[in-house]
């Protein structure tokens, strides 16, 4: 879903005989670096040998202490990483989301293509911008509970929405009321925006919204009964997560965003839209029906869901957001829609599969880690999609899980960054991703 539905002094055996790796100089500043678990490691052992102290390595990751698994990723505070047996310049650059000419830059004496193992490499940190972020939120009807989730996220996110607002079958809101939780958010200063579903019991229902975009009745219903929501709670916008439309609902569909344009926009009133990931013009094409040009034309922000590329119930085990396939979207997304619009999705959860099988569920990123660590698994990083994944066993079922960490964030932040995109945001607040967190503020600053 959408935006604002937008994260070791190590003894190595030489000649039979340990010695002493160097460790770094002391560090006191936003620059950081990705290492890579081996056996053994732990994060008194990592930070020891970058000069830091273990609690700001657990500070910065959200790690409980002493409790590491092979393959895992651990953002550590400088800007010179330690090259270990078996580093090679290349990995290192592509698990900080660089090109390997970025790395010879800083690097200029050193052989890049035979590195030198115990020798220090300097990791060149991203300039700063300003991007848009956002999250969705799903109040609790608890006051004290939604500001303690709002709290959070203070410094993270310039937008909210509010999910959610179902669309009736006659084209009118199923309105409902948000508490306290509008005032709640406005006091902490975000812009905030109803999120407008078709989603029901049975999922995002694709018939219900076709009866509406093609029948005018219903459309002109639903366009005014936005209006008067919008207007009466004052509110910034509307979000439009319309989800699962077919083929034959393109031209209605981009019939109703240019009503919607002319309703709205002068009243001050902005679009935000959530879309499918698409590579072309017809590429997929069951999701014809968002027409990106179109959409571009009259939409404020265009939210990309760029994930679920490998989804349980769907299909079996993969990366949830392969990088290929993140910058074909981009790639496309940035030649018909003005890219001062475009915000990526990013997936703040993890998925599992039960092997061999397209059963599976969600939960968050730390819930996945966690996991990892308490069966001991062994993180592995896949080098094409550029995403870690892990298996475990549980009474004799094998399980699957595809996840985020720093690594994969990095490439996909250096995306939004190359390609000058407004910014980014997840589904939703409340699934833990520490080092998403730690990333987004160490790399960009957040508008308000």
């Amino acid at each position: 879903m959408y935006w604002f539905r937008l994260f070791f002094v190590v003894l190595p055996i030489l000649s039979g005989l340990f010695v002493s790796l160097p460790v770094a100089k002391a560090v006191e500043s936003n620059d950081y670096i990705i290492e890579t678990v081996r056996s053994g490691d732990t994060l008194s052992s990592i930070a020891k040998r970058y000069g830091t102290s273990w609690k700001q390595v657990k500070q910065l990751n959200g790690q409980p202490p002493s409790q590491l698994v092979p393959g895992q990723s651990v953002i550590v505070p400088g800007h010179r990483l330690l090259v270990r047996s078996g580093d090679t310049a290349w990995e290192i650059a592509l698990r900080h989301g660089l090109q390997l000419s970025q790395l010879k830059k800083v690097n200029p004496h050193q052989n890049l293509t035979s590195l030198q193992t115990g020798t220090f490499l300097n990791i060149p940190q991203p300039l700063r911008r300003k991007i848009d972020t956002g999250l969705f939120f799903d109040p609790s009807g608890s006051s004290s509970k939604d500001r303690q989730t709002m709290s959070k996220y203070r410094g993270l996110i310039s937008n909210v929405g509010l999910f959610h607002v179902p669309v009736n079958p006659n084209g009118s809101l199923n309105v409902r009321s948000f508490g306290t939780t509008t005032h709640l958010i406005r006091k902490q200063g975000y812009q905030l925006y109803p999120v407008v579903t078709n989603l029901t019991k049975k999922g995002f229902d694709s018939e219900r919204m076709h009866q509406i975009l093609s029948q005018s009745s219903k459309r002109d219903v639903l366009v005014d009964s936005i209006w008067h929501f919008l207007k009466a709670n004052q509110f910034q916008g509307v979000m439009l997560d319309i989800e699962g439309l077919k083929p034959k609902d393109r031209w209605y569909f981009n019939r109703f965003l240019r009503q919607l344009n002319v309703k709205l926009h002068p009243s001050g009133m902005k679009i935000a839209i959530s879309i499918p990931p698409k590579l072309g013009h017809q590429v997929p094409d069951y999701s014809m029906a968002y027409d990106y040009p179109i959409i571009g034309k009259n939409a404020d922000q265009v939210f990309i869901m760029a994930y679920d590329w490998h989804l349980p119930k769907y299909t079996g085990p993969g990366p949830i957001a392969p990088y290929a396939q993140v910058k074909a979207t981009m790639k496309y997304a940035s030649s018909v829609i003005p890219t001062k619009k475009l915000y990526l999705g990013i997936p703040m959860y993890a998925y599992e599969w039960e092997s061999k099988t397209t059963h599976g569920k969600a939960y968050s990123q730390a819930d996945a880690l966690k996991k990892g660590i308490d069966h001991g698994s062994v993180i592995h990083f896949d080098l094409k999609s550029r995403s870690p994944w892990f298996q475990y066993q549980e009474n004799g079922q094998t399980y699957t899980v595809w996840f985020e960490d720093a690594r994969s964030l990095s490439s996909k932040f250096q995306l939004v960054r190359s390609m000058n995109w407004a910014g980014m945001g997840g589904w939703k607040m409340n699934l833990s991703f520490p080092q998403g967190e730690r990333l987004l503020r160490r790399q960009f600053t957040i508008e308000k």
